[in-house]
């Protein structure tokens, strides 16, 4: 993001010649870096404008876009002058409205018709993750944040991305106001998947192939103790299935766990000759990116060791992240994978919960609500994720063919990034994942066509 720069009571963004530009006013008490960022972030990043900042004296009520001579006025709630007395102070926005239609910090003035809530702290609410920062936000045995305790939860707007719902309503008013030249956005798909063990059988301990045979046997499982069994005679690993993931997507991205000692993490899959074939046998279909382990969001020293593993696994440098197990302690956690290196984190996304976290689907910049400062670290959000899906919310295939469905129509109505994550495991069509192989295909067919 560009810088903002001050000269006298103003901040100026410029652009490339012939970009749109505006004039925002807004109450002196606010412009911080907070605001700063947000404002880049809508304007800017967003919608491609260039623009300047002008303080006004006093508190006010609105905050006022000047397009040549006419205006888009926006409620100002004070938010950002709250942000001075520290995070601390900053209670739980109020929320009204459903689905959709869901706002934060609802501000129904006479002078703002075309905006009923404080766009930019709503913004600058949802992307900062600042209701995460409480101590008493409520988390799962894993660490990791419940979807339920979200602002917007209670009033369903946790399923739908309403930032980039009102980026959409606020292009269409300047489009109203013949503004020409503004950054469009179109629907797209990423298709991205977790690597938490390359093979199911191959390259593990004669007694774990066997006792994984048994196991599946114990449990009635006789499908997955079938295909184990031939995989140990030298059949097809179960977990053979990446040729079928590989989709004319916008991008396909592969993250892989490559690290750890946990229980989680796995290990007895992770023979150095079994991992180097598995990459070499992947390497040109896939972008790579590391699956940092269980213990990485505590201990980030680990992160720049792992990432080393795979670069010289792939022999490239690494620079896409997804945290394993969506672990990781906002925003400490991203702190640490921008000084690793890495430059995008593919982490955003509930574990209990499909929706959006941060309340876009798009990548947008990293700012550390603690050091109040913008970074070089780009946030991707996800919005589904397989295990979600069955394991946390209990779906059939078809239950969940329908949530994502939704999703996506969710996304082509505001032109969002629809950012998939499957794990291959699914595929296999082992222990209780059967039929998922055939929702992975059906929706990559609906999204292909």
């Amino acid at each position: 993001m560009a810088k903002c720069t001050l000269s006298r009571r103003t901040f100026e963004r410029t652009v490339n010649t012939g970009a749109p530009t505006c004039q925002l006013l807004v109450p002196s008490s606010s412009v911080g870096p907070e605001l700063l960022f947000t404002v880049d972030y809508l304007l800017g990043h967003r919608l491609g404008m260039a623009y300047t900042i002008i303080e006004t004296a006093g508190p006010g009520q609105l905050v006022e876009l000047w397009v040549g001579s006419q205006v888009i006025s926006i409620p100002h709630s004070g938010f950002f002058g709250q942000l001075e007395q520290g995070i601390s102070a900053i209670a739980t926005p109020e929320v009204t409205g459903h689905d959709a239609d869901c706002v934060l910090f609802p501000m129904a003035l006479p002078q703002s018709p075309l905006w009923e809530f404080d766009l930019l702290a709503a913004v600058y609410y949802l992307l900062a993750r600042l209701e995460e920062l409480a101590p008493a936000w409520p988390r799962d045995p894993h660490g990791r944040v419940l979807a339920r305790a979200c602002a917007t939860h209670a009033h369903g707007g946790h399923r739908y991305p309403l930032i980039d719902i009102w980026v959409a309503r606020l292009r269409h008013q300047l489009h109203n106001l013949e503004v020409r030249g503004l950054a469009q956005e179109s629907f797209a798909w990423w298709n991205t998947i977790d690597i938490d063990q390359v093979y199911a059988s191959k390259g593990k301990p004669l007694w774990i192939r066997l006792s994984g045979i048994a196991r599946a046997l114990l449990y009635a499982h006789l499908t997955s103790a079938q295909k184990l069994a031939q995989a140990l005679v030298g059949g097809p690993d179960p977990f053979e299935v990446l040729d079928q993931m590989k989709m004319p997507a916008q991008r396909n991205l592969l993250f892989l766990l490559c690290g750890g000692t946990t229980r989680y993490d796995l290990t007895k899959s992770r023979h150095p000759s079994i991992l180097g074939q598995f990459v070499q046998a992947h390497l040109h279909d896939f972008e790579w990116g590391i699956h940092p382990s269980y213990a990485s969001s505590q201990h980030t020293e680990i992160i720049a060791l792992e990432k080393h593993t795979l670069e010289t696994l792939t022999n490239r440098p690494v620079h896409y992240s997804r945290q394993h197990f969506l672990r990781f302690t906002w925003p400490h956690t991203q702190q640490s994978l921008l000084g690793s290196g890495i430059t995008h984190d593919f982490s955003m996304g509930f574990a209990d919960e499909v929706g959006f976290r941060a309340g876009t689907s798009r990548p947008y910049p990293f700012f550390n609500p603690l050091s109040r400062q913008p970074t070089a670290l780009t946030i991707v959000p996800f919005s589904t994720m397989d295990v979600t899906l069955r394991r946390y919310m209990g779906h059939t295939p078809k239950q969940a063919g329908e949530l994502i469905l939704h999703i996506i129509q969710t996304l082509k109505e505001c032109h969002g990034l629809y950012v998939s994550l499957w794990h291959h495991e699914a595929l296999a069509e082992m222990e209780g994942w059967k039929g998922w192989k055939k929702l992975y295909l059906d929706i990559a067919k609906t999204l292909i066509d």
